[in-house]
């Protein structure tokens, strides 16, 4: 019952039976040599048959394994056809990287801006901003006005002033 459910069960099997002919044959042979007789016919076409398998199977992967190894160029002429999905998949990365390169240009021509308007701003040519608003301004100490009164105009600065022509009395 459990052989209809597994058919890997039957491959198993029929490998077990092989390798157990296989070590027969084997053990004949080294009786044989032991004893001095002649090795058994079977065993001598097992042989051959399993080094002419083992060449070709060395072949084989000598080949694949230089298959593997293919050229840059044919690699690249090689890619496989994209599917849809893959194809939609490329297209948002192209437009995704085409935004993000105008990003990049847009920041860099704001950054060549500034730093070419503190140039000249240094140079003298653009007058300095004054503080922004963040930053408090820095209240400078005025000079304490004296209280005297202010000198009171004596005879000698009126006759000089008359003096004057055009002016008026």
């Amino acid at each position: 019952m459990m052989l209809k459910l597994n058919p890997y069960a039957q491959v198993q099997i029929r490998s077990a039976v092989i390798s157990e002919e296989r070590r027969k044959l084997k053990r004949e042979a080294e009786l044989a040599k032991k004893r001095g007789l002649p090795v058994p016919r079977a065993f001598e076409i097992a042989l051959k048959i399993s080094k002419e398998r083992k060449a070709a199977q060395a072949k084989l992967r000598a080949k694949n394994k230089a298959a593997k190894k293919p050229t840059k160029d044919a690699k690249k002429a090689a890619a496989a056809p994209l599917s849809l999905r893959d194809k939609k998949a490329v297209k948002v990365a192209e437009k995704a990287a085409k935004i993000k390169k105008k990003v990049v240009e847009k920041r860099l021509r704001h950054k060549k801006k500034q730093v070419d308007g503190k140039a000249k701003r240094l140079a003298g040519k653009r007058p300095a901003k004054k503080t922004s608003s963040l930053v408090p301004p820095v209240k400078t100490p005025k000079k304490p006005v004296s209280k005297k009164p202010a000198a009171k105009k004596t005879a000698k600065a009126a006759p000089a002033a008359a003096a004057k022509p055009g002016a008026k009395k």
